[in-house]
This record gives structure tokens, sequence and C-alpha cells, in this order.
């Protein structure tokens, strides 16, 4: 069989999206539902989980940084979401949590994603 090349930066275990409606927001429910998926992908055996985020997004970026996860993608994402930008005006950032042999998110993982503002600017 043969591997569309183009689908190689998404490899791996994936975030696609998470939204809570706005009555709900500041209720814990995303976070909840974070960590769900995070111990479902652990169960599956996944190394990594991974999603992008818009660099605008605070609480979600502050969500991500208090369970773990850190900036970082492949140099290939890293393009796709550079030409997304330049087409939509708004930038994404790549986000990845290691799981390999964590029981749960560091302690040292409460602090916010901070994006730089040139990774912000589209």
């Amino acid at each position: 069989m043969n591997r569309d090349v183009e689908a190689a930066p998404l490899d791996g275990s994936w975030i696609h999206t998470t939204m809570v409606a706005t009555r709900y927001r500041g209720m814990g429910v995303a976070e909840a539902l974070m960590r769900q998926a995070i111990a479902a992908a652990r169960e599956a055996g996944a190394d990594e989980l991974r999603l992008t985020v818009f660099a605008g997004n605070a609480p979600a970026l502050a969500l991500y940084g208090k369970l773990g996860f850190r900036p970082g993608g492949s140099p290939a994402l890293e393009e796709r979401l550079e030409a997304e930008a330049r087409r939509s005006g708004r930038r994404q950032v790549a986000l990845r949590l290691a799981l390999a042999g964590a029981a749960s998110a560091p302690a040292a993982a409460a602090a916010p994603v901070r994006v730089s503002a040139a990774e912000a600017a589209p």
C-alpha cells in the first residue's frame, strides 16, 4: 500500500477539535474531556498526543500548558501551518504531550504555553 507523503506530518495520535458551549465554559468541561482523551491515548499505547491551537486562544493555551502540552511540530507540519496562516490570516501552533512512561502530566506542566509574537502573527 502506498502511503500519502502529504499525510506524514499528521502521523500519530491527535486531538482534532475541542469545543465547549459558551454557557458551560469555565466549569472544567474541557479539562475533563482532555484528561479522558489523554487517558484513552495512553491506554491505546500512544507515545504522544498532538494538537494544533490558534495562537491567540489564551484560555486553550493555558489549559494545554496545564496538562503538559509543549510546542512541537515537524518542519513539514510547520510549513502547512504557515501556509494556512497566509491563506486565512490566523496562525495555529502545534503542541505535543509526551505519553510514554508517564502516569500523569508532570507537576512542572502547570504553566501556560507561551506563544511568541512571531508565532502569533500570520
